[in-house]
């Protein structure tokens, strides 16, 4: 008579363990299962949470081809036909990508307004979770709802902006000795870290626009004050990536050459490293507010 094997009792796996199986691998806070997070998302609670394979091969696929033109360097010429297509999509994610930060400011900040307006807030300071891991709950809420959007504009940017990355950092480093191997890798790098900002910037602006939701009273003006403060960090985080001194100018003795070191700074350094100082600083700037309430 056959023994039946141990692992021959065990159920198959289906689609619903599969997805509990990629939640657990989230943060608590961050996933859609969490009772705060859901709460909020209603029919979108069994949104799939963002694949890595497909940006592993993206990437994988860039870099199979940056080194082919450095060894074979007409090939880069080949390559960077696709420069024009870039300059079309790029925009088009860049105007999506904008408004699925203004959805998450507005639906972050209302998550908030809602609790002290139904005077829930106190209900919730009585569960197991702490202050952050509520604030990012509501932060995650309306990351939730957008994610879909938020993969498919991370893959065309890593699938479209290497071209326009290695143009701009082929002009800067002409004169450089070794830039045939300076500008592929910078190329790669500013790829990752334009992949790394979708997900990021989006937890930034949620966190900030939870902290206005609970400063500043009245729905409107907190969702106004929310929309205001992400833009202002656009603009500042463009602006000091195009200061003359990171850029280089002109004069009239000559060109002054960019500072690669500033280059590397405002573009690869403090778009990862600003939104998280300003995460942990708001977070822990709220939580001191609510605990001296």
């Amino acid at each position: 008579m056959a023994v039946n094997s141990p692992s021959a009792n065990v159920p198959p796996k289906t689609r619903f363990t599969e997805y509990i199986d990629t939640q657990e691998r989230l943060p608590y806070w961050a996933r859609s299962t969490n009772p705060i997070v859901r709460r909020h998302l209603g029919l979108y609670w069994r949104t799939v949470p963002p694949e890595i394979q497909p940006f592993v091969w993206i990437l994988g696929t860039w870099a199979v081809l940056m080194i082919l033109g450095i060894l074979i360097p007409p090939l880069f010429s080949l390559t960077m036909i696709s420069f024009l297509a870039s300059i079309m999509i790029i925009p088009f994610a860049m105007a999506l990508y904008g408004h699925v930060l203004v959805n998450v400011a507005v639906e972050a900040s209302d998550a908030m307004q809602q609790e002290f307006a139904n005077n829930t807030f106190q209900l919730l300071q009585a569960t197991p979770m702490s202050l952050t891991q509520i604030f990012l709950g509501k932060v995650a809420a309306a990351m939730w709802k957008r994610m879909d959007d938020l993969v498919m504009i991370g893959q065309l940017a890593l699938a479209f902006s290497p071209p326009m990355y290695y143009a701009m950092y082929a002009q800067l480093w002409a004169d450089h000795p070794t830039d045939s191997l300076i500008v592929p890798i910078l190329t790669l790098v500013a790829g990752v870290v334009t992949v790394l900002r979708v997900f990021l910037e989006p937890v930034m602006i949620g966190v900030v626009s939870v902290f206005i939701g609970v400063v500043v009273p009245g729905k409107g003006r907190s969702i106004s004050a929310a929309v205001v403060v992400g833009a202002f960090y656009f603009l500042l985080i463009n602006l000091l990536s195009r200061l003359p001194s990171v850029r280089g100018f002109d004069t009239p003795e000559g060109p002054v050459p960019a500072n690669g070191t500033l280059v590397i700074l405002t573009d690869l350094i403090l778009p990862i490293l600003i939104p998280i100082i300003v995460i942990l600083g708001i977070l822990k700037m709220a939580e001191v507010m609510l605990a001296q309430d």
